[in-house]
């Protein structure tokens, strides 16, 4: 299918932004789904990619299973369009970021995913998503993201950039769900989101501020953005220059003492001095009596 026809195709789609589009969207998109070769079993997930061969599967089949793959990703790759090109911008940026469990195809010799390991959303996902999204009550979801969404604040403990794109799929969800923000509305809570290492910004953009919807949503986050990128490369800068810390680099001072620890009321005593006739002296006795002690041991007795 030309880009012309695809682009007819999509025109007689409504465009998706709420709940009350949502059943004539699905029913006119699955229509032309269905005009399209290949696109509406990749939705319902009944064609998936061809099983890739064996290291020593002939050439010929392993063309055979290259020519397949390339006719799905060319599919799979319209279905994807087919919706987001029906979907308005909030839905686009919500679906663009949308993030789902790894799978394992059938045939792999591969360990389970684990919970932690996303990947990007294929057409089918996106389909899931849509029709599980809007077929269900969400009045109490969206409140309740509402009040994470006015009360969150950012940290300067990893990047601004990943928090500023985490804030952006949440008003898209905020938007869907009945609660559009203005630009300067979403630009007035990133200023007050910020935290103390940004306060030169929050500053420069709210003193003297006379009428809030002068503020540009674009300026307040590509000043976040490119301060936070600039603290990142300092800090990159430093870590080369300095490197890691040695491990048993350690300061050498002098050694403890390790034995008992005398009392300050306690007066040291000198050391103790030998006799003539091995008899030990302590300092406490005074130089007269040693020397009268000394004479008197080294007098001979008379016969």
């Amino acid at each position: 299918m030309t880009t012309n026809a695809l682009s007819d195709v999509t025109s007689k789609i409504p465009i998706l932004s709420s709940s009350k589009e949502y059943n004539d969207w699905a029913l006119a998109l699955r229509g032309r789904a269905m005009l399209i070769s290949n696109i509406w079993p990749i939705l319902m997930r009944t064609k998936g990619p061809p099983t890739k061969p064996k290291d020593d599967t002939k050439d010929k089949v392993v063309l055979a299973y290259e020519t397949c793959l390339e006719k799905y990703e060319v599919a799979h790759l319209k279905a994807m369009g087919l919706i987001l090109t029906t979907v308005d911008q909030n839905l686009q940026l919500l679906l663009g970021n949308l993030k789902v469990p790894g799978k394992v195809e059938a045939g792999d010799n591969q360990p389970p995913p684990k919970p932690e390991d996303m990947f990007d959303a294929d057409a089918a996902d996106m389909w899931d998503f849509l029709k599980k999204h809007f077929e269900r009550k969400d009045g109490i979801n969206a409140v309740i993201d509402l009040g994470n969404y006015t009360r969150l604040t950012l940290s300067d403990s990893e990047p601004v950039g990943s928090q500023l794109a985490e804030r952006a799929t949440q008003r898209a969800r905020l938007a869907i769900n009945g609660y559009p923000f203005n630009d300067h509305v979403v630009a007035s809570f990133i200023l007050l989101a910020l935290p103390p290492s940004f306060e030169s910004i929050k500053t420069h953009f709210l003193d003297g501020l006379e009428d809030p919807k002068t503020l540009k949503l674009e300026t307040v986050t590509a000043h976040i953005i490119e301060r936070d990128q600039r603290v990142q490369s300092e800090q990159s800068s430093a870590n080369v220059i300095t490197g890691p810390p040695k491990a048993g680099n350690k300061k050498k001072g002098k050694a403890k003492f390790k034995g008992k620890p005398k009392n300050k009321d306690e007066k040291e005593k000198p050391p103790a001095h030998v006799g003539i006739a091995g008899r030990k002296v302590t300092g406490t006795v005074t130089a007269s009596r040693r020397r009268s002690r000394i004479s008197q041991e080294a007098v001979v007795p008379s016969m």
